[in-house]
Order: structure tokens, then C-alpha cells, then sequence
């Protein structure tokens, strides 16, 4: 075997082996809605979250002199982080990404503008991204059993 064939195969393995011994606590869960715009103002979509479906909602706004808003909701009823990507590229955003736990039902749950940009967008690709403690809080109450 060549030393740097060898090499290359310790340090494959050494990294394998590192990343399974490490804690997952900075680990995160997320959700994904991705919208071709194609001259609509807002998108809707259906995602699953644990056993419950979620809304989310993505909706654009022309606000004149060449610039449009993005507007997102967090279905979730606790806080999440948004993380968007416009034409395939993160725009400076305009407000906090940190929305605040929200109880209220989904028809309560308005967007939030988070972002505004100079074109019009084609495609519009929203995270909704909770930390790995939050999903493994949720995880151990659904598997309680109901109370109904």
C-alpha cells in the first residue's frame, strides 16, 4: 500500500469513528418548503412535523421602486429559527429570524416579513430549523399517551 493511500484510509476512518462518538446536542431538525414563484404571491404546503401536519406559508410582496418582501409564518408552537434562500442565494434579512413560540392556531399564525430584495424572485426556499433538544422534547410528549 502507498503511505499516502494509508494515510488517506486512517484519517477516512479516524473521521467516521470522531463523528459517531460525538454528543448531537448542537444537531437541529428542520422543515423545508421550496416555491417557484412563476408569478403567484404566496405558497402554501403541508408538512410534516412528528405525527401533526404543519402549514407553512411563504408570501411575496411588491412593494414598489423595484423591491419585494418575503414574508414566512412558523406554524410551530414554539420558537424557530428561519433561514431563507432566494434565487438560491440568502438575502440580507430585514427582521429578526428568531420567531417567538407561538400557541395560537395555524389560522392566526400571519407571516412575518423577514426579507427584502431588489429583483423578483424565482424561486423562494424557506428553513424552518428547531434545535435537537426542542425535537427531542416534542419526540418524548407525543409518545405519552393521550389524556382525550
Amino acid at each position: 500500500m502507498i503511505p499516502s493511500t494509508g494515510f488517506t484510509s486512517l484519517l477516512a476512518l479516524f473521521l467516521v469513528i470522531g463523528t459517531s462518538w460525538c454528543s448531537m446536542s448542537g444537531a437541529t431538525e428542520q422543515m423545508v418548503h421550496t416555491w417557484e414563484v412563476k408569478g403567484d404571491t404566496q405558497s402554501s404546503k403541508s408538512l410534516n412535523f412528528g405525527r401533526h401536519v404543519v402549514t407553512t406559508k411563504v408570501a411575496l410582496a411588491d412593494e414598489g421602486r423595484g423591491t419585494w418582501s418575503i414574508w414566512v409564518n412558523n406554524p410551530l408552537p414554539y420558537a424557530a429559527t428561519i433561514v431563507l434562500y432566494v434565487n438560491g442565494q440568502r438575502p440580507p434579512v430585514q427582521a429578526t429570524v428568531s420567531l417567538q413560540p407561538n400557541h395560537m392556531p395555524e389560522r392566526y399564525m400571519a407571516p412575518v416579513k423577514i426579507a427584502t430584495v431588489n429583483e423578483p424572485p424565482q424561486t423562494v426556499t424557506a428553513y424552518w430549523i428547531i434545535s435537537h433538544e426542542t425535537a427531542e422534547n416534542i419526540r418524548k410528549m407525543e409518545r405519552l399517551p393521550s389524556l382525550h
